[in-house]
């Protein structure tokens, strides 16, 4: 089931602008040391068949913070396309970060000021039919992964977001990998190791019962 935290983007998706180019190259096999340091890194797996008119979309949703949600990269997606690189630099940075108290962006420890953070949903959506009125009626796929931004780098541990983050948070665009520790509700996100390549699992919409999209789920 769709996150509820994603639904309100309906009426969004087709009204951004799509940022940066088509991602339906791949990766160089054996040289994919940027994929989670530079860029987003995908293998696609269709375990059901896109739609004509379906997206690739990464989309800025941060718990705890009120508005719509961010579309910050739109392209389309054929089911034709087997890996898939997203540079970060061709993301929108997030227009709708919480913020949290910057404790350690003097070096030292003690408070200075605020610290910006959002989170990144990946997925696949079906153009919209004739009466479908939410993304969940429209949600193909999605990565088991999130990417996530800070405006200052956060040290493991730190205590405003070791909840969600407790390994800490590179400055800028990063992707982190879900993980729900033993007795907990939500998935925890921790830096994807270096070289990192995600599964981009494509559902169709014939695949209600047998495969159900990999949406993290952090709140």
């Amino acid at each position: 089931m769709l996150r509820a935290s994603l639904l309100p983007m309906l009426m969004l998706v087709m009204s951004v602008n799509t940022f940066g180019c088509s991602p339906t190259g791949s990766f160089p096999a054996g040289n994919d040391q940027d994929c989670a340091r530079d860029a987003l890194c995908l293998k696609v797996r269709l375990d059901g068949a896109a739609l004509p008119g379906s997206r690739l979309l990464v989309v800025w949703a941060t718990p705890g913070v009120e508005g719509p949600e961010q579309v910050a990269y739109q392209v389309p997606f054929t089911g034709q396309e087997r890996a898939l690189r997203i540079p970060f630099d061709r993301i929108a940075l997030p227009t709708n970060a919480a913020r949290y108290p910057a404790l350690r962006c003097d070096g030292i420890g003690s408070p200075c000021g605020v610290n910006a953070v959002a989170t990144a949903y990946i997925v696949v959506v079906a153009a919209p039919a004739e009466g479908t009125s939410n993304l969940k009626d429209r949600l193909l796929g999605a990565a088991p992964a999130m990417l996530g931004f800070a405006e200052h780098e956060i040290a493991k541990g730190e205590r405003s977001l070791s909840d969600v983050f407790p390994g800490g948070m590179r400055e800028g665009i990063g992707s982190y990998t879900p993980s729900k520790p033993v007795g907990h509700l939500f998935d925890q996100l921790w830096p994807a190791a270096p070289g990192a390549v995600f599964d981009l699992v494509v559902c169709g919409p014939d695949g209600s019962g047998k495969c159900e999209p990999p949406v993290p789920n952090i709140t």
